[in-house]
Formats: C-alpha cells, structure tokens, sequence
C-alpha cells in the first residue's frame, strides 16, 4: 500500500512541474506576443507620418528614419532603411530583431530573426 501511494504521489508532483512549465512557457510567450504587437502599432505611426512628409511635400528632415524607446524593462529601437524598418528590441532577458517590409504606409511582410 505505501509503494502504491508513493507511485501516486511521484506522479502529482510530476503533473504538477509539467503544468508550470507550460504555464510559465505560456506566459513568456504571451509576453513576446504583446511587445511584437506594440512594435507592429509603432511601425504603422512612423509609415504612417513618413508617407505623409513624403506625399504632401513636406520637409525631408521631419521624416522619422530612427527611433528609440527606453523603458525600465528594455529598449525598442526602429531604423528606417527605405524598403524595410529594422527594429530590435530588448526586453527582460528576450533579444530579437524583426524586419518590417512595406510599401508606402502599407505592411508588407514581417520577418522575426532570434
């Protein structure tokens, strides 16, 4: 009877690590998701503030061609390149770039490189 109940309660400890780790991969995922999102919203205002200069004939040093934001858990940093904003962010141990392709305000493609 104690090997039974041994075995059974090895088994609820296991269950119960392997739910927190998917529950913290859970979480850190979900973070990630969040910052990717703020840095898409971010790229949509500076496309959409370039195109404007560029369009109405405003002056060209206006043009938002880098940007950086400090925060007390990282940094976002957006480098315009012509075809592509390159932007790499850093925040609580997770490091990324991500490469926005666009066309005039439009978003074309997004690559994430680790």
């Amino acid at each position: 009877m104690a090997i039974v109940l041994f075995l059974f309660s090895i088994q609820l400890v296991s269950f119960v690590c392997l739910s927190v780790s998917k529950s913290q991969a859970l979480y850190l995922a979900q973070k990630e998701n969040r910052i990717e999102m703020a840095i898409v919203f971010e790229a949509k205002k500076i496309l959409y503030h370039n195109e404007r200069i560029r369009k109405c004939g405003f002056d060209e040093a206006d043009l938002i061609l880098y940007q950086n934001y400090e925060t007390r858990q990282g940094s976002i940093e957006f480098m315009d390149q012509t075809t592509f904003l390159d932007v790499e962010y850093r925040f609580e141990g997770l490091s990324k770039r991500v490469r926005i392709y666009y066309s005039g305000i439009q978003i074309d493609q997004i690559e994430f490189e680790a």
